[in-house]
């Protein structure tokens, strides 16, 4: 409960600090490179089950060769 309620503090400062035309850059820096990441991680869930599959084929090719 208590990270769901930080978090989302936290997510509402971000959205506040790039809609205020006062908020220093550095400031302003930082909340796009939170919104970056949060998409990024968006993309990695998105795609996870692609990259598990590819990953799993690539050790099963690696676990052949090498008992050859």
């Amino acid at each position: 409960m208590l990270f769901t309620v930080v978090s989302t503090i936290l997510a509402f400062s971000v959205m506040a600090v790039l809609v205020s035309p006062n908020a220093p850059v550095w400031l302003q820096w930082m909340s796009w490179g939170y919104v970056l990441v949060w998409i990024a991680i968006g993309q990695f869930a998105i795609n996870a089950d692609k990259v598990w599959k590819c990953a799993d084929r690539k050790e099963a090719e690696l676990r052949a060769r090498l008992k050859r």
